[in-house]
């Protein structure tokens, strides 16, 4: 009696667990695009020097620059939101 109860509790616990590691996996390559970018943008402030800050961005803060960039990535991608939907 206990033991099939056992039974079937593990049965449910594997296929819930199933479904979350299909649903990270399907999260992942949904959001693979921006993390990307997110990497990329963090790349290029690492890579830059001072002086190029200084001139592209009128800041010598990374800090800054980077919020900068992902504001201005987020601007864009909303943008391209609102053409698909009109």
């Amino acid at each position: 009696m206990i033991r099939n109860l056992l039974k079937k509790v593990f049965k449910i616990f594997l296929i819930l667990f199933a479904g979350f590691l299909i649903l990270c996996v399907y999260a992942y390559y949904q959001m693979k695009p921006h993390i990307d970018a997110f990497l990329h943008i963090q790349k290029t402030i690492n890579e830059a020097n001072v002086s190029t800050l200084e001139k592209e961005y009128g800041t010598k803060d990374k800090d800054k620059v980077f919020n900068h960039l992902i504001l201005k990535y987020l601007n864009d991608l909303e943008g391209k939101d609102n053409n698909a939907t009109s």
